[in-house]
């Protein structure tokens, strides 16, 4: 084979490849949105329980919210659930969530309540 056509043999390989990872790359980051709204609409529906379980109870932790709205596939989402500025932590209890070996978590009361 020649020079000339083995260049353009490479060539071709190089721009296939190159469509090939320009789709992977596309797909990649249609599953990462889809992922992050399931995340987001997780969020608001677990900061309305926690909201709702603060006014009822005073207080409220991560293992409040997860017994009634569920675990969220990305468990680091539960980590994102009072960081809106409208808790203020209180004190640890120990978890009640298997898997979580009884690590200690926040109690947390809404700042409306303490004033």
């Amino acid at each position: 084979m020649a020079l000339g056509s083995r260049l353009v043999a490479l060539a071709n390989i190089i721009k296939f490849r190159r469509r090939v990872i320009a789709n992977k790359a596309q797909k990649g980051m249609s599953n990462s949105s889809k992922s992050n709204s399931k995340s987001a609409v997780y969020l608001q529906k677990a900061r309305q329980t926690a909201y709702k379980l603060a006014r009822q109870k005073g207080f409220v932790t991560s293992d409040d919210v997860v017994n009634v709205v569920g675990m969220p596939n990305s468990p680091s989402v539960i980590g994102a659930l009072f960081k809106d500025n409208n808790y203020v932590r209180v004190g640890y209890t120990p978890s009640t969530r298997k898997g979580t070996h009884g690590r200690e978590i926040g109690v947390w009361r809404l700042k409306s309540n303490l004033s």
